[in-house]
């Protein structure tokens, strides 16, 4: 008999909710998986541009793409990289610009 553990991580509670029906569904196993530094309402206020999750959300997607081709940046090094992104999100004086050949962000 296989056995299935469900893992989650809900910061706010919603996820935990579907991770314990999936988990009484399947007749499993169940895990939390618990920040390091607990969310607070604020952390989780995304209308905030400041806030942690926003923060998060940015640096990830930031590290997802310049990680990639074509650019293949060395990001390995978080607190770095957590730097640049704080500098990045508070400055508000810079410009951003798309190159684009044929309708495609290049």
């Amino acid at each position: 008999m296989k056995k299935i553990l469900v893992s989650y991580f809900s910061a706010s509670g919603v996820t935990k909710n579907t991770a314990i029906r999936l988990k009484n569904l399947l007749n499993s196993d169940i895990f939390e998986i618990e920040p390091l530094e607990p969310y607070t309402d604020e952390d989780l206020n995304w209308m905030n541009k400041n806030s942690r999750s926003s923060f998060e959300k940015t640096r990830d997607l930031f590290f997802s793409i310049f990680s990639a081709e074509p650019w293949n940046d060395d990001w390995s090094d978080k607190e770095q990289l957590n730097t640049y992104i704080k500098e990045l999100m508070g400055n508000f004086n810079s410009l951003s610009y798309g190159l684009f050949l044929e309708d495609e962000l290049i």
